[in-house]
């Protein structure tokens, strides 16, 4: 993957960032989804863009959530992506298309904003008694709790 420094107009600037901040993603991850699509560049999973494959993770995850607040006596009170969401876990970092595997780090950040900006509801970051951030095979660890 390469990386490039760009200058865009101030229009364009404030177009990428509204967009980036309302699909909750990351401004390259914006412009990389534009370019993309404008060049018709989308790999093996064409209908899928970031910002489809983050909004089938936070749905995979809300019901994870909903089941887990559901039966309290049997929940899972700490997850990570990998546990909660079956299309996060099926993205293969030794996969040969590697706009997916590119993909991967982008959508566990886009994941957290999502947490720190209250948009996935009952979830924080699962801290250790030093106060970092918990984590499990370099996977950031949440934690579910019944109220924000």
């Amino acid at each position: 993957m390469k990386k490039w420094q760009i200058y865009p107009s101030a229009a364009l600037a404030d177009a990428v960032t509204k967009d980036a901040e309302e699909k909750g993603i990351s401004i390259s991850a914006a412009l990389v989804e534009a370019l993309e699509k404008a060049y018709g560049i989308t790999g093996e999973n064409e209908e899928m863009s970031m910002t489809d494959v983050l909004s089938k993770i936070q749905l995979e995850v809300e019901e994870f959530i909903a089941d887990q607040l559901a039966n309290p006596e049997f929940a899972i009170l700490e997850f990570t992506l990998y546990k909660a969401s079956e299309t996060f876990a099926e993205i293969s970092m030794g996969d040969p298309n590697g706009r997916l595997v590119a993909m991967k780090p982008r959508l566990g950040k886009a994941f957290r904003k999502l947490v720190d900006d209250k948009t996935i509801k009952h979830v924080i970051p699962a801290r250790k008694p030093n106060g970092e951030q918990k984590r499990e095979h370099n996977a950031a660890v949440y934690r579910i709790v019944k109220e924000d």
